[in-house]
This record gives structure tokens, sequence and C-alpha cells, in this order.
């Protein structure tokens, strides 16, 4: 049988030390909405790429729901969101359920969910030794089993700050990504004269911010000052007021995620964020102040 994964998926291994939860399976008799909610709900509390969620996806299917899957086209699988949309369309076609039934049915075996993550982050933390809970709520230390692992969401945050002109004038650009790198929100502010790396904290906050506003609780940050990304990973020291102050206010925003990585790209890497800034520079001074663009479904996709 022809696998539908693409290249990309079929070449991604897990890793050897990755032990695989216990998901529950779906033959095609009951909600496949339900069954993607649960499945998400379990694997958002690793850090995984697009290729892991679909081939682990596919260990959950049996029954009637493997014979759909091993019907799909070659090569036609390349991202999560598209298995998860034709496994929805395929088997909701069908299906009949009472709605207040419907509504019992998912209630518990949310709950019971719940209760086995719970569970099993708690017997691994004892394990490690760890003493706070590896889910939190924005800005508070959590408990295991909280409700937010069913609603955390992930996103790849790119940033550039940019100086040019005389007079100076500064602008900061953001490009926020889902997973599947396909890009859900630009963002561009107009800033007045500063310090090339001042302006890299101003367009990192502006992201950040915006991140946390519209409920992501894991992030990978890229952007392509290395000083930025250096002194936030700590791995080196501010080199004036200024820049520490703004450095502590990314290490505090930092903190309301539930997971953050911030990396340093080079700057063809980071085009995008890169026009963002200049369309603020370019623009006519006090003729916007910040600007967004997208509402989470923009579908304009980079490969890396």
């Amino acid at each position: 049988m022809a696998s539908p994964f693409n290249l990309e998926i079929l070449e991604y291994f897990l890793p050897t030390e990755y032990q695989i939860p216990k998901f529950e399976t779906y033959d095609g008799s009951t909600d496949p909405k339900e069954h993607v909610y649960l499945f998400t709900g379990i694997m958002s509390l690793y850090m995984f790429p697009n290729a892991a969620w679909c081939k682990l996806f596919r260990i959950t299917l049996r029954g009637n729901a493997w014979k759909w899957f091993s019907t799909l086209p070659p090569n036609s699988i390349s991202t999560f969101s598209q298995l998860v949309k034709s496994f929805e369309t395929y088997f909701s076609k069908d299906l009949m359920v009472e709605p207040e039934k419907d509504l019992v049915i998912r209630a518990k075996n949310i709950q019971s969910a719940q209760e086995a993550i719970a569970l099993r982050m708690d017997s691994k933390s004892e394990k490690e030794g760890e003493a706070k809970s590896v889910t939190r709520p924005f800005g508070q230390s959590g408990t295991s089993g909280s409700t937010s692992l069913f609603f955390e969401k992930k996103c790849i945050l790119e940033f550039h700050g940019l100086v040019k002109g005389d007079p100076v004038v500064t602008g900061a650009g953001v490009v926020i990504r889902d997973t599947d790198r396909y890009r859900v929100y630009c963002l561009r502010e107009l800033l007045g004269p500063m310090s090339k790396q001042v302006a890299e904290y101003k367009a990192l906050i502006l992201g950040l911010q915006y991140a946390l506003e519209k409920g992501f609780t894991h992030i990978r940050v890229n952007g392509d000052s290395k000083p930025v990304c250096m002194q936030v990973n700590g791995e080196c020291q501010a080199k004036n007021q200024d820049m520490s102050e703004l450095c502590n206010v990314v290490n505090g925003l930092k903190e309301k995620f539930v997971s953050f990585k911030i990396s340093h790209v080079e700057k063809e890497y980071n085009s995008e964020a890169d026009d963002q800034a200049n369309l603020a520079v370019s623009s006519k001074m006090g003729q916007f102040k910040k600007k967004s663009t997208g509402d989470g479904s923009s579908k304009h996709h980079v490969k890396r």
C-alpha cells in the first residue's frame, strides 16, 4: 500500500526515548470530531512537529477508519490539518447523533481524558522530582489536569526591527505562523528614533504581546538579531540599561507561555518580518501606530 504521506512525513521518525501515550482508537462508528479533540488534547503536551502528529494519528485508526486511510491517494497528505479535514469530512457525512446525548458523551470522555493526562503528568513529576506543574495558566503556576490542556495553541513567531533614513525612522515587523508554517497574522508598528537593537526588542515585544492576546500557549521565536536572541537566552548580558530593561520585559512575557524557545536565523529566512518592518517605516509619520493583518485563516505558506 502506497502511503498518503509526503516524503517529509515519511522520513520523520520519533525520538527513541519517546514513549507513545495511550490514545483512544477510532473505528468510524462515532463522532470523528470528538476523536480529533481528544487526540489533540493529549498531543498538546508535546512539542513535536507536524510529521509526528500525522504518524501518531494514523496509529489510532482501526477497522473502517484504517480502511479509509488506506484509500487516500499517495503523497496527498503534507500537514496534520489536511489529514484531519479529510478525516472529519469522510466520517461526518453519514453520522447522526442526538445533540443532547452527544454533549453528555463528549463531556464524559473529556473528563476521563483529563484525568488520565493528570495522572500521567503527576507520575512523571514524581519520577523526575519536579516541584512544579508542566501546564500553567498565564502568569501563574498551574495544576496537573488543568482544562487548559485542551485549548493550547502553538505558533511560530518571526520578528524584525528596522532602522533607515535620514532623519532616522524605525519600524517593527512581525509574522505569526501556525505549526504548518501558514501565515496567520502580520503586525507592523512605526517607531521613533532608536538603535537597531532596541527596535529589535520592540518588535519582539509587539509579537509576544499579540500572541498572548490571541491565546497562544506554546511559541517558537525566530529572529535575525543574534544579540537579542542570545540575551533572551541568557547567553550574554545587555550592553546598556535600555536593552537590559527591554530584555526583562521579554523575560516576563515568555514566562506567560507554557513553552518558549527563541532561535537566531539568517536574515534571508526572516524576509517576511523584514517586509512588515519596511512597510511600517515607508508609511507617512503618524499615518498609523500599529497595524495587524490576518484573522487566523490566511493561507500564505512558506516552505523552509
